[in-house]
């Protein structure tokens, strides 16, 4: 053949050398991204954890406790787990508490699990929801509903809360910004330096309906109210709605509300270890 011929064969293997060197290059780019997406995309798990059935009864634990690489959570409902795993109240469950129940004794359990190094809060909220889908089988999906709550708006004539001598210096309260505890006098919503976010998040969780913060307001509040629970009798203490209003110059108002709901699609006796 002549040189030409040679010259244009040389060139054309070079070439189909090139562009099957590319396929190869462009092929193992592709498969390390999806491992990577994978990887990306699993939810982090428990090293090991145990699940059992609570027989002895015992302190019931609202909250993991996190010691070291040691998670527990013992004398447990299933829905509470669940409410603590995706960070929901009541209330953001379609269906409420007969959703978050199974079959008389498979709802109180122990569960002791081991991490690894220090993982923070939301990787255990995490872990615990890999450990629902893996053990109890448990399916959602989240959907945002209207329900009835109350909005939170500022009122009228906006009174100016003073800081309260009586507001304990607690650790706590002064993480929290707020809190509520029922006393020989009544209820008391103690605050310092709290939002109205905070205190509408305070009061959804105490009343167990949503509560949406509507008060534009960014000022932080100090008081101690004293209000009459919900169920008193022959009180002399304002209710909470009333209370909340003359203290802080702030009005719940009764409406529809947006809320993120979780619904329970599927949920089963777990396998135990």
């Amino acid at each position: 053949c002549s040189a030409a011929h040679r010259v244009r064969y040389r060139w054309s293997c070079c070439l189909e050398e090139k562009q099957s060197a590319g396929f190869v290059f462009r092929s193992v780019i592709a498969l390390f991204l999806c491992l990577s997406l994978r990887v990306m995309a699993s939810p982090p798990e428990f090293d090991v954890a145990s699940v059992k059935r609570n027989t002895h009864d015992g302190p019931t634990d609202v909250a993991p406790k996190h010691v070291g690489t040691l998670v527990t959570m013992h004398n447990v409902l299933v829905g509470s787990m669940i409410l603590y795993a995706y960070s929901v109240e009541l209330y953001q469950v379609a269906g409420g508490d007969q959703k978050l129940k199974l079959p008389d004794g498979w709802n109180w359990y122990d569960v002791d699990a081991r991490v690894t190094g220090n993982a923070s809060d939301e990787e255990v909220r995490l872990m615990f929801q890999s450990l629902l889908a893996n053990r109890f089988g448990l399916k959602i999906h989240r959907v945002t509903q209207s329900v009835t709550g109350y909005i939170l708006r500022a009122g009228k004539s906006p009174a100016k809360p003073k800081v309260s001598s009586s507001v304990p210096e607690s650790p706590a309260l002064l993480a929290a910004g707020c809190s509520i505890r029922a006393e020989m006098d009544g209820n008391h919503l103690r605050c310092r330096n709290a939002t109205s976010a905070q205190i509408a998040n305070l009061l959804a969780r105490q009343l167990w309906v949503p509560i949406i913060d509507q008060t534009a307001r960014r000022d932080g509040y100090d008081c101690d109210i004293t209000y009459a629970p919900a169920d008193a009798v022959d009180t002399i203490n304002p209710s909470l709605a009333s209370a909340i209003r003359d203290v802080l110059g702030l009005q719940l108002v009764r409406g529809t509300v947006p809320v993120a709901m979780l619904v329970i699609d599927r949920l089963e006796k777990p396998t135990e270890n």
